[in-house]
């Protein structure tokens, strides 16, 4: 099927809806642009702010709870009064999910669920239109990068649920027809599937390869220390889902003779910050989110400064997410607008690699999106290249079928090349950045190591 696909790829032309979705974006971004380019954009995000509050205040139980609470004036809202909300936890959305979504939306509500570095997976909602303003948005960023909308990219993707049937051909010919677009799993990363899919994106000839830091990073060791030859049709790789430190940026950079800018996204607000061509630091949208950078006393934090970051969505009216703790240390570059400063650094997101014993590379960003019911956290812990151990806390709903579930998917994911060791554990202990990695893996940590020296 490989050499069928190959053949194919490059071939197949764009369906008449994914068309009219990408003139749509143009004129999307066109219009974003301008917005940004004119007028005081920090008054346009504070009115976008204060809307959002006020619509979470009539319409969502939760959120009229909280702010009556915090003896607030939603009509005649302030920017001093932002800080009398108290921050909004993870925990807090799993428990109250029903009641902060809007009245108003209930027919409208798109379900998602967080992965990341968290070792806890959240589920929300967001309404249509915010899913569709994040998509133009992530647009809108690979347009100044310099892929257009109608554009093909390349991606290296490790949320299986995200992909569909990787190795169906029928699934692989919707994602060119429908998202211009080929995929390499990145829970499949050995030497067969790395060539096979660098054959294909040749074939393709995609402007932009987009994915996970490890996992391209990867990749590209293999492209360098092959000698394959690089697509004349790729202008930038952009990586995601984990930061990637500057040997490896440049590594990717060297080997791929491509610029390489860091996105920083996450489920609930798509892409929160990005770097920029002929820019320092990484550009938040200031129409799309409110951004407040606090140290650990709940001060503002100062240029060249960590501190949480807390993000208010200015998008998303089906569930409103006001003052919401990420989980994410970030470091401070600018601050000119103040609810979207401009970021240094992301603190505490990087995730590990599974090795199995047949030298099959599983990104830990793929295990960290797998949901299941029945667990309030799980981590993976590995030690040598057989063996796997599985550390989970039970929620009350966990019982035999929800371990079983568990071992299932999990037997899919590994294909029995590492022994799964499952253990119920009371927690599982954060680190200094207040995280709870989903994967500590001495084995990729110790291949690293012997690569940098």
């Amino acid at each position: 099927m490989n050499r069928v696909w190959q053949g194919l790829c490059g071939l197949i032309p764009p369906s008449k809806d994914f068309k009219q979705k990408a003139n749509d974006s143009i004129r999307q971004i066109q219009q974003l642009e301008k917005e940004l380019s004119t007028g005081d954009v920090a008054d346009k995000q504070f009115r976008a702010l204060r809307k959002i509050i006020q619509h979470a205040a009539a319409t969502c139980p939760f959120w009229q709870t909280r702010l009556e609470q915090s003896n607030i004036c939603v009509n005649s809202l302030q920017i001093g009064d932002l800080a009398q909300i108290p921050i909004c936890e993870k925990d807090e959305v799993r428990s109250h999910l029903k009641q902060m979504c809007s009245a108003t939306y209930q027919n409208d509500l798109c379900l998602s669920t967080t992965g990341g570095s968290t070792s806890a997976p959240m589920r929300f909602f967001r309404n249509a239109a915010c899913e569709r303003s994040r998509q133009v948005w992530r647009e809108a960023v690979w347009s100044q990068i310099g892929k257009s909308p109608i554009e093909r990219w390349a991606s290296v993707w490790g949320a299986m649920s995200d992909l569909g049937n990787v190795n169906s051909l029928r699934n692989r010919m919707w994602w060119s027809r429908n998202k211009q677009a080929i995929v390499l799993p990145g829970n499949d990363m050995h030497e067969q599937s790395m060539k096979q899919f660098w054959q294909n994106l040749r074939a393709f000839r995609p402007v932009l390869l987009h994915g996970y830091g490890n996992a391209i990073y990867l990749l590209s060791k293999f492209v360098q220390e092959n000698r394959l030859p690089i697509p004349k049709s790729l202008k930038a790789v952009t990586v995601t889902a984990e930061p990637i430190d500057k040997q490896q940026k440049d590594t990717i950079s060297q080997a791929l003779s491509l610029p390489v800018y860091e996105v920083y996204a996450c489920r609930e607000f798509g892409f929160v910050a990005s770097e920029l061509p002929a820019k320092t630091g990484m550009y938040v949208n200031p129409l799309s989110i409110y951004c407040e950078v606090l140290t650990n006393d709940g001060m503002p934090a100062k240029p060249g400064e960590t501190g949480h970051l807390i993000v208010t969505d200015l998008l998303n009216y089906g569930m409103p997410l006001i003052r919401y703790r990420i989980g994410d240390l970030v470091q401070i570059h600018s601050s000119e607008i103040p609810g979207a400063p401009i970021i240094k650094s992301i603190i505490g997101r990087e995730t590990d690699v599974i090795i199995t014993a047949n030298g099959r590379h599983i990104n830990g960003v793929s295990l960290a999106v797998l949901f299941v019911q029945g667990f309030k956290k799980i981590q993976y812990v590995q030690k040598h290249k057989h063996q796997v151990i599985v550390n989970y806390v039970p929620a009350e709903s966990c019982d035999e079928r929800s371990i079983g579930t568990l071992k299932s998917r999990l037997d899919g994911i590994f294909q029995h090349e590492v022994e799964v060791i499952l253990r119920s554990v009371d927690d599982i202990p954060r680190t200094k950045s207040g995280k709870s990695p989903v994967v500590i893996s001495q084995v990729w940590r110790e291949s690293r190591s012997s690569s940098v020296s």
